[in-house]
């Protein structure tokens, strides 16, 4: 984890962090996901660490997607990538007026 950015949000309610889990299927790069710079960045890491372990274990992750889409009607979010940067972007916007508006430092 990195502690010099604790604060890591990656969804604004449940139904899209399970539409973000249906598309990247691997919970661990909601952690990464914040601290890429570039969306080439991301997908390169996502080749080159995720993609392997992703494919191994498709089956079982198929049957849990298809149990979330079933159960839930999950909302449609393009890019990903920008999503996320987006909302990080919302959400240090809003810690900082809330640090001003009680004047934390």
């Amino acid at each position: 984890m990195d502690f010099s950015d604790p604060y890591k949000p990656v969804a604004k309610n449940i139904k899209e962090f399970l539409a973000l889990y249906v598309q990247l299927k691997e919970l661990y790069l909601f952690e990464w996901l914040p601290s890429y710079k570039t969306e080439e960045e991301f997908l390169q890491h996502y080749k080159d660490v995720f993609e392997e372990g992703i494919l191994e274990y498709e089956e079982e992750k198929n049957i849990i997607i298809s149990a979330i889409e079933k159960a839930i009607q999950l909302p449609k979010i393009e890019g990903v990538f920008s999503y996320m940067k987006e909302l990080k972007g919302l959400f240090e916007k809003r810690l900082q007026t809330l640090k001003e508006e009680y004047d934390v430092d």
